[in-house]
């Protein structure tokens, strides 16, 4: 039973309380709810932050092991990146996770997937992946999506214990109401995955997208893993059909609306290239964290950046009203004391209007629900922890050089 139907059954219940046998006290049902989610929001938050000072030195490691050493880091790079999946699951849970849909190729995607869904799957297991040529383009989170296509692979795997064949098939479909009524007509690209697994059951089929139902073992699995492909899903405006029979594996068929607009490919979808470079340019780095504060200035420093450190936001305005050059801050959203990164951004605003702005968090829902406390006129990158080297070097390419995407952009106003 999730954390909401329990809400739900305190709730009805709220009037006869005192007949049964459940501690509920002053609480209503909304307080538990609100209590729950702040839990799962600041866990997550200290969570990506160790995770953030993790990756980063793992990713800063890249020209010093051996090439047994290097296996050994990827493998810790994707734990890490695995952790940071699952804490975007308990913050979706939560309703906290902020979605920031962009319009997308799906084979291309999948494309650069394909090592990370190898690793998942393991010796045992092949892959295959079939696409259909000249795909139509959807409109959802890149990153969702891809916590969804590895929670898919991680279920396929452990449904065929023996080894097999995963396999997924991306395809342009125009769906009727024939298929099912509770589907709107129309285009969409199908991404099918498909296991010749040991396949579910009925009763099981009934409980797959509940949050925490899991048929594994207590402790391996968090049970996120298929309620926030299907939350993605329905965020997405889409749908999911599960095809499954004991014995003969199983088939989820996701669902995605065709967009209107065709995908766009720019530098900053290539990051498999070259990473761009600084020029010297000079980045005041405002973050409370010293081992996160560390790595992030020995990060920009490797992509050839100068910074300069604050530990809080008062510290940031006194280096700012020093008149030291800064071409861009980078700022934590959440920080000690009476000045949030809001508030430095506004302030940093106020004394150079032409000063860049990249706004970074453990907690992705802080960008999303703080919008407002900006002043007009100013743009601010964002950067969810945690996050690859590749990813820092990408947007700090694109704020720099005016080509930051309206998608990862904060344009705030006065309440």
């Amino acid at each position: 039973m999730s954390v909401r139907a329990i809400s739900s059954f305190i709730d009805d219940d709220e009037d006869n309380v005192e007949g049964q046998h459940v501690t509920a006290g002053p609480w209503s049902s909304k307080k538990l709810d609100a209590a729950l989610t702040g839990l799962t929001s600041n866990m997550a938050h200290d969570f990506n932050n160790l995770l953030a000072v993790i990756l980063s030195n793992l990713e800063m490691m890249e020209k010093e092991t051996t090439p047994k050493g290097e296996e050994y880091r990827m493998s810790a790079i994707e734990a890490t990146l695995g952790g940071a999946s699952l804490v975007r699951a308990m913050l979706a849970f939560a309703r906290e996770q902020h979605f920031t849909p962009t319009t997308m190729d799906i084979n291309a995607h999948l494309a650069r997937m394909t090592n990370i869904v190898r690793r998942i799957l393991g010796e045992t297991i092949e892959l295959s992946i079939k696409m259909e040529t000249d795909l139509w383009s959807v409109h959802v989170d890149a990153v969702q999506l891809e916590s969804a296509i590895i929670s898919l692979a991680t279920n396929a795997r452990d449904a065929m214990r023996e080894g097999g064949t995963f396999t997924m098939t991306t395809k342009n479909v125009e769906l009727t109401n024939d298929e099912d009524d509770e589907i709107a007509p129309g285009p969409y690209v199908c991404i099918e995955a498909t296991d010749n697994g040991c396949g579910m059951p009925p009763e099981i089929m009934t409980h797959i997208f509940e949050p925490f139902f899991t048929t594994k073992d207590v402790g391996n699995r968090s049970g996120f893993g298929l309620a926030v492909v299907y939350g993605f899903i329905r965020q997405s405006h889409g749908h999911v059909i599960v095809k499954s029979r004991v014995g003969g594996g199983s088939t989820f068929s996701i669902f995605l609306p065709r967009s209107e607009s065709e995908a766009v490919k720019s530098e900053f979808d290539h990051k498999d290239r070259t990473l761009p470079m600084g020029h010297g340019e000079t980045v005041l780095v405002v973050e409370d964290n010293p081992d996160v504060r560390h790595v992030l200035v020995k990060q920009l420093e490797s992509l050839n950046y100068k910074t300069i450190e604050a530990i809080n936001g008062r510290q940031a305005l006194e280096i700012l009203d020093s008149k030291v050059g800064c071409n861009l801050l980078m700022t934590d959203i959440l920080m000690p004391g009476d000045l949030s990164g809001y508030d430095v951004a506004r302030n940093a605003w106020m004394r150079n209007p032409s000063i860049h702005i990249i706004l970074t968090s453990g907690f992705s829902g802080e960008a999303a629900n703080n919008e407002g406390e900006i002043l007009p006129g100013i743009e601010a990158g964002f950067l969810g922890k945690p996050y690859r080297k590749s990813d820092l070097a990408w947007r700090l390419h694109e704020i720099l050089t005016g080509q930051q995407k309206d998608e990862n952009t904060y344009h705030g106003k006065i309440n």
